[in-house]
């Protein structure tokens, strides 16, 4: 069964599920922008370094 998993029309479409959760949800795929990203990395560096809510 094709499920899509690694494409970006399951990407977005778990982000809007997330977004609707009030859980963060950052999608990542070329020619697609992000927030204030780069990649995981700088995700995770942002993420450990900011305070927690």
């Amino acid at each position: 069964m094709d499920y899509k998993v690694h494409s970006p029309a399951f990407a977005l479409g778990f982000q809007k599920l997330a977004q609707q959760a009030d859980v963060v949800c950052h999608v990542k795929f070329p020619d697609h922008p992000t927030d204030r990203y780069k990649d995981i990395w700088d995700f995770l560096v942002q993420e450990l370094q900011s305070p927690a809510p």
